[in-house]
């Protein structure tokens, strides 16, 4: 006696199928298929000696039990048809480059060598083979970019913001002069904590670079050790393309 499942293996062997394939077509994992196949060769329905094939024996179970196979056939085709009708939906979406997020502002030859994500600001910063690039997703998309040629390097700073100040001294000016007291209060803590408090970033600096878009794009995350790794290989890609210039002059 031998089951459904072994009949339509020996329908997939007959059409030339290797075990690969078969397993990607049948509910079965490898090592239940190995099985099933020296089974089925132990009692004379397939031989592989040459690749495996179909005997004499195996041939006429096959014959014998041809409903089984076409009805198991039939449901294989579907599932086939469907498989690649979905293989060929997603080849088109690459063909006509969908793209998501960074990907949408690459130019078609440029590549992302390095990249990093700072969980204090939500920025994600790459640098490619052309530039280094920086992103972040919210609802309206934010997106900067910076030339090699701009950058001589990324050093560890620290400072204290600016906003703080600024504010702390505005709510001080409408607090005295709406008498509300509270607006003076908060103004003095503002200012107090931009005396004290020091924040620490990694900050690009070159000669192409102002204060401002410096300032834009620092990565606060400096205990990142994603954040550490990109900072330093970043580093010695802008020292290489240095090095390549200095050479070719």
């Amino acid at each position: 006696m031998i089951g459904k499942t072994e009949i339509v293996i020996l329908h997939l062997i007959s059409e030339g199928m290797d075990p690969d394939n078969i397993k990607t077509l049948l509910p079965i994992s490898s090592n239940e298929l190995d099985t099933v196949l020296e089974e089925l060769e132990k009692r004379g329905y397939i031989e592989s000696s040459d690749g495996l094939k179909l005997t004499k024996k195996g041939f006429d179970v096959l014959i014998e039990n041809s409903k089984e196979v076409k009805e198991y056939v039939e449901y294989l085709e579907k599932k086939v048809k469907k498989v690649s009708k979905v293989s060929r939906r997603t080849e088109k979406l690459s063909k006509v480059g969908v793209k998501t997020g960074i990907r949408r502002y690459l130019f078609p030859e440029e590549e992302i060598l390095f990249q990093c994500r700072d969980n204090i600001t939500g920025y994600e910063f790459y640098a490619t083979n052309a530039r280094i690039l920086k992103y972040k997703g919210t609802k309206k998309e934010d997106f900067a970019e910076l030339s090699y040629s701009e950058v001589d390097g990324i050093v560890l700073s620290t400072g204290r913001d600016i906003r703080f100040l600024v504010g702390g001294g505005v709510l001080i000016v409408l607090g005295l002069a709406l008498k509300l007291w509270a607006f003076t209060l908060i103004g003095v803590g503002a200012i107090g904590f931009y005396l004290y408090r020091t924040s620490v970033f990694y900050e690009f600096f070159g000669k192409g670079l102002d204060r401002k878009t410096a300032r834009k794009w620092r990565i606060f995350d400096t205990e990142s050790k994603e954040v550490q790794n990109f900072v330093r290989r970043v580093r010695g890609e802008i020292a290489k393309r240095k090095r390549n210039q200095y050479n070719s002059t």
